[in-house]
């Protein structure tokens, strides 16, 4: 598993429209910025984890932005789905995602460390 920081890559899908590869082309550079401080954040939290709605709110961020963040350090195996939900400010049920090896829930043990950019 690489350093969920340092691959620095902007995902889009096959068929996105040229306006979403070219936000992710400019957003390249800062994606293991953010990428960093969500999964710190998560971290933090441990067993009790964070949803996004928590994410963008501790952040600032739209949720484009935060999602898709948190969406890539999904993918790549560092944050898992916890199995619960919280509601959000709407009351509507969000997936409260926790780092991976909190808890044993991951098959890769991570420490409760926090990450830096070096």
């Amino acid at each position: 598993m690489t350093n969920p920081v340092n691959n620095n890559e902007a995902r889009t899908g096959k068929n996105s429209p040229e306006t979403s590869r070219a936000a992710a082309k400019k957003a390249l550079p800062r994606t293991g910025t953010k990428k960093e401080k969500i999964y710190n954040l998560i971290m933090e939290q441990g067993m009790f984890g964070l949803c996004d709605h928590e994410i963008e709110k501790a952040t600032g961020w739209k949720h484009q932005s935060a999602s898709a963040m948190r969406n890539s350090l999904m993918r790549d195996g560092w944050v898992i789905d916890s199995g619960s939900r919280r509601n959000t400010d709407e009351g509507n049920p969000a997936i409260v995602w926790i780092g991976c090896g909190i808890n044993n829930l991951a098959t890769e043990a991570m420490p409760n460390a926090k990450l830096r950019l070096d």
